[in-house]
């Protein structure tokens, strides 16, 4: 078309070359085409846990221990001391059994608080 071209038609060859030009991008769609617009995705939905995590502190001089709460900080993700508990003096596991027992022999616990269960199945209800 270009090739055929003289001075008369020049400006009919401008005017299909240009209809060619849009043809041709109507066409392809990948880079000229009509693209009709969408909503951009929706971000994904964050779920943040954050952990609370206990310890018994001991205070090596006297035995006495505390609890004591650790938590994230939000920003750095490093723990931070949260809560402190009051210091208590140390336990022995012997002793507090022993404790234990007494108080329950003082007081008469049934073996089973429950009884015996009843030997007609109908009167359970």
């Amino acid at each position: 078309m270009v090739m055929q071209a003289t001075p008369e038609t020049a400006y009919l060859t401008q005017v299909r070359l240009g209809q060619l030009r849009w043809t041709a991008a109507i066409l392809g769609p990948r880079t000229h085409g009509r693209l009709k617009p969408t909503e951009p995705p929706e971000p994904p939905q964050v779920t943040t846990i954050c952990y609370r995590h206990f310890e018994i502190e001991v205070e090596p001089g006297t035995g006495r221990r505390r609890v004591i709460a650790w938590t994230p900080d939000s920003d750095t993700l490093k723990p931070v001391r949260e809560a402190e508990g009051l210091w208590t003096g140390p336990v022995d596991p012997v002793a507090k059994a022993a404790a234990i027992q007494r108080l329950a022999d003082e007081r008469g616990a049934p073996e089973s608080p429950a009884g015996p269960p009843p030997d007609d199945p109908e009167g359970w209800c």
